[in-house]
């Protein structure tokens, strides 16, 4: 790979290095940032948080598709933005398993593009899990502007998901604040995985608010000033939005 002059990461074009030795190469050494790669014809991009993919696009395509498509290029110029978030998330799956995964014959996808239009074909289904849904709006919560922290947790793994490599202060904070909604379900007749209720609380001085979607449970650090009435229209509205 032939390095370029840059001001912010690297640039270069692939020799005897494919793509899946790229993702590989960026998954063992944590990067976090922005991989762009562009061929004569196609430009693509994948983001990393700490290793993981959690974003790509390439075209009309997102997400695990993306990366299907990207995987089976040849060659090509590469540009590494470390540190750049990604606009979305949209990819859920360990990055060793995205390697298996087989690329997309573009004449095959065209084919299939050309039955679906002509009716031979219902249209795809969307393949977005549960888990996808849940990361987006994690997402989301985290630009408000409100929203001094964010912590999701998986109720059935008895764990913190995001952030991906929380601080340890998080997992104190995650298992008090789990605690105390568990014990607050159990007065409830509806059961926790019942739509998202609104629980209040203070830790260490910090104001939470607490909401359930399905197995998961997201903590919000908020101001003390802030209506949580609000909070809790605002979460309901996004995670409808985004379904």
């Amino acid at each position: 790979m032939e390095e370029r002059d840059s001001q912010k990461g690297f640039g270069g074009l692939l020799h005897g290095l494919d793509i899946r030795n790229l993702i590989q190469i960026c998954a063992v050494n944590g990067i976090t940032g922005r991989v762009q790669i562009e061929t004569d014809d196609e430009r693509g991009e994948i983001y990393f948080e700490k290793g993981e993919i959690v974003h790509s696009a390439c075209g009309d395509l997102r997400g695990v598709e993306s990366l299907r498509r990207i995987i089976g290029w040849e060659g090509g110029e590469i540009r590494l933005e470390p540190g750049v978030p990604p606009p979305a998330v949209t990819v859920d799956v360990p990055w060793q398993a995205l390697l298996l995964t087989p690329a997309i014959n573009p004449q095959e996808t065209e084919v299939k593009k050309e039955e679906e239009e002509e009716g031979a074909l219902p249209p795809a289904k969307s393949q977005a899990s549960e888990t996808l849904l849940v990361y987006r709006l994690y997402s989301e919560i985290l630009s408000w502007q409100e929203v001094s922290n964010c912590i999701l947790y998986s109720l059935e793994k008895r764990e913190v998901v995001r952030p991906s490599t929380p601080v340890p202060r998080m997992h104190r904070w995650a298992e008090a604040l789990q605690e105390l909604y568990n014990r607050c379900n159990a007065l409830s007749p509806f059961g926790r995985h019942s739509l998202p209720v609104l629980i209040s609380a203070v830790l260490e001085g910090r104001l939470w608010a607490l909401m359930n979607y399905g197995p998961y449970l997201f903590a919000l650090e908020i101001p003390r000033t802030v209506d949580l009435r609000e909070i809790h229209l605002r979460f309901l509205r996004t995670a409808e939005e985004l379904k």
